[in-house]
């Protein structure tokens, strides 16, 4: 097998383990089969390295009025798509009359009540989870 020119010697199985990826793992890997008869080298398979995301501006706490709105708002940096899903004491928020865009970066609360005090988070995820 080989990456980057680099020959894997005595790999001899049909499947290559390699524990503890990191991103010098990643590139384009074939394999080379030789017999008595000649030799053949596959397609290469690209190995590509997904990180988590990385939050990059954290919401901040507010003190609102009762009756008014407010918006908070979270971002991060992904190499792949970002799902966010935003929380309130640890339970997952839904949209409803009060609450919009709760699997966004922007959560928006209109006609804050004192029911709605508490602990807000968002957890964004992408493919690396």
């Amino acid at each position: 097998m080989t990456l980057r020119g680099h020959q894997f010697a005595g790999e001899t199985n049909a499947i290559l383990s390699l524990p503890n990826v990191t991103a010098s793992h990643a590139g384009n890997y074939s394999v080379a089969v030789t017999n008595v008869a000649g030799g053949q080298t596959s397609q290469a398979a690209t190995l590509t390295l997904v990180t988590p995301p990385v939050i990059t501006l954290q919401p901040l706490g507010r003190t609102v009025l009762r009756g008014t709105s407010l918006g908070l708002s979270v971002a991060g940096t992904s190499q792949s798509a970002l799902a966010c899903q935003r929380y309130r004491d640890g339970a997952k928020l839904g949209n409803d009359v009060y609450y919009s865009g709760v699997t966004t970066t922007n959560l928006n609360l209109s006609n804050a009540q004192t029911n709605h005090t508490g602990q807000y988070s968002a957890v964004l995820v992408n493919l690396a989870g």
